[in-house]
């Protein structure tokens, strides 16, 4: 069997802006508790590679983090980047302004970069998360998401990043 990682779950101050940014924001589809009940504890995003996204309470995220004698990350920090790609410039500033409309934070203008268009935003928690604007790297994700029987989003992917095959001359993502 091959390693892989095959959950995210990030903490949320709220639920349903946090559903809302995801979902209407990046357009990725919620698969449970997708119009949160009261007292609903998370939800969740199916992603390509056998990849979720999961959001869960502030509260019950350090519950987590507590027993593994783990500190609480202090809302806003940034441990990781969540990257998602788009075919082209303009895909890139449309998902932007989705994202900014869905209660995200765009942080500044999107810009040529050695490795393609990119753009940068955080979401309702302030988990920080780029948009990259290159046909190559969503020709790769589409790939991997054929691999893996995932049929690909129109405009973008936040998918399977690890499954692609690249060298490191590639760049970073």
């Amino acid at each position: 069997m091959k390693p892989a990682i095959n959950c995210i779950t990030l903490p949320a101050e709220d639920l349903k802006k946090s559903l809302a940014f995801y979902r209407d924001g990046l357009g990725l589809p919620a698969q449970f508790s997708a119009e949160l009940e009261d007292g609903a504890d998370r939800t969740a995003f199916e992603l390509a590679g056998d990849l979720w996204l999961v959001l869960m309470p502030r509260a019950e995220f350090a519950k987590c983090t507590k027993i593994a004698h783990h500190p609480d990350a202090p809302r806003g920090s940034s441990k990781c980047i969540l990257s998602y790609f788009a075919a082209t410039k303009e895909g890139v500033d449309f998902i932007l302004k989705r994202a900014n409309a869905a209660g995200g934070a765009v942080q500044g203008a999107a810009k040529d970069q050695l490795w393609g268009y990119f753009g940068y935003f955080t979401d309702p928690d302030g988990t920080f998360g780029k948009l990259c604007g290159s046909p190559h790297w969503l020709a790769d994700a589409t790939q991997a998401n054929r691999k893996h029987g995932v049929a690909p989003e129109v405009g973008g992917s936040a998918s399977c990043a690890s499954c692609r095959d690249r060298s490191s001359a590639s760049g970073p993502i």
